[in-house]
């Protein structure tokens, strides 16, 4: 603004204000600020690093062997990766999974209509919503059950299927939450419109979460 137009390259504009003694003092302000804040940033990521080793309670839908979509492979991954990185990590899953991964421990909850989303053929989506509104809340019952005897640090919902049971252990333990969304309900519809109740649960999941990952 003070250089009075746009300037595509950090060059050009630093070039200008050379000419300009008020842009150049306040640009090298800037830069020194900038540059002391990325070092304070640094040393306090490096701090948390040593000195935090979070409990991590991760809330999964879908997860090796029955994957439909990447959602199930992407939190196999990332429990991988964590699990490397030294990470506590407690993972809740609908069913019982034949994964075994060290370091992580991996609690069934036993929801007794979710594999019935998981047959081979293709369905109608009305019945999709019958059954897993059902067994959303069902999850969302048992994790809170099982939870009990729990310790940790962060909770770290996968979409909105899980999202119910996270609010609701967020509201119990006051802990931050993370909720990691692999597809939003807006995506799923297409254009063509939104299941009211599932858009809601997006909704209060996100504006409640400490963190959002898209």
């Amino acid at each position: 603004k003070l250089l009075k137009r746009p300037y595509n390259t950090t060059y050009y504009a630093v070039k200008k204000a050379r000419a300009d003694p008020l842009a150049m003092s306040l640009l090298e302000e800037l830069l020194k600020k900038s540059t002391e804040e990325g070092r304070e940033e640094k040393k306090g990521v490096a701090q948390a690093t040593t000195l935090i080793n979070p409990r991590v309670l991760m809330l999964a839908w879908e997860f090796p062997p029955y994957c439909v979509g990447g959602m199930g492979k992407v939190c196999y991954e990332l429990v991988k990766a964590l699990s490397r990185l030294g990470i506590n990590l407690t993972l809740l899953v609908p069913y019982e999974t034949n994964v075994k991964l060290s370091g992580v421990r991996i609690i069934p909850l036993h929801v007794t209509r979710v594999l019935s989303s998981y047959r081979p053929t293709q369905f109608p989506s009305h019945e999709i919503y019958h059954d897993v509104f059902k067994a959303v809340e069902e999850y969302a019952k048992k994790a809170l059950e099982v939870v009990r005897g729990l310790d940790f640090d962060v909770i770290h919902a996968h979409d909105w299927l899980t999202f119910k049971a996270a609010l609701e252990l967020k509201h119990c333990y006051h802990k931050p939450l993370v909720v990691h969304l692999h597809s939003t309900e807006l995506d799923r519809g297409g254009g063509l419109g939104v299941n009211p109740l599932v858009y809601e649960i997006e909704q209060q999941s996100m504006l409640r979460a400490e963190r959002v990952i898209a």
